[in-house]
């Protein structure tokens, strides 16, 4: 696996590891490096279980992104029960790709994981067009420009 640094948009250099198998956070050492935050993107939540346990085990606090579709909800309840719970890792729920449009379909999904005793956000992170092709064009979102419907996607 190589990293390799590259600015964002604010200047702020990171750090992408463009391998899609890449190695466990146990052999990559993440708390050898020097950074405040690591983001860790997985397959969805009932894949790679192994490398999911590695990562509780490692982590400080994770952030478990969801939409708000049912087979997604199910599927992060499940993923709390196996991997989060009993890592004993301090989480909470994200819900993303969310339509702005729905408000009602937001606060089922709170209400959901609430009634569940699953922490969640209160802001979800929303769905805009002009991001949607971000990651696949290795950008951030910090790259977007600030014009039009991407200078509303951004600071959202």
């Amino acid at each position: 696996m190589q990293n390799s640094q590259q600015p964002t948009g604010s200047g702020t250099p990171t750090n992408k590891c463009p391998s899609t198998s890449p190695p466990t956070p146990t052999q990559a050492g993440l708390r050898q490096h020097p950074y405040d935050v690591i983001f860790v993107d997985t397959p969805g939540f009932l894949d790679a279980t192994d490398m999911r346990h590695t990562i509780a085990r490692t982590a400080d606090f994770m952030v478990l992104p969801t939409s708000t579709e049912w087979l997604a909800i199910r599927a992060i309840i499940k993923g709390i029960a196996k991997v989060i719970t009993s890592n004993q890792v301090p989480y909470k729920v994200l819900l993303n790709r969310i339509d702005g449009g729905a408000p009602s379909e937001i606060q089922d999904a709170r209400d959901l994981f609430t009634s569940k005793n699953i922490a969640v956000f209160h802001t979800p992170a929303r769905s805009y067009k002009a991001i949607y092709w971000l990651p696949i064009q290795g950008q951030l979102i910090t790259d977007l420009s600030d014009t039009g419907s991407e200078a509303k996607a951004a600071p959202d």
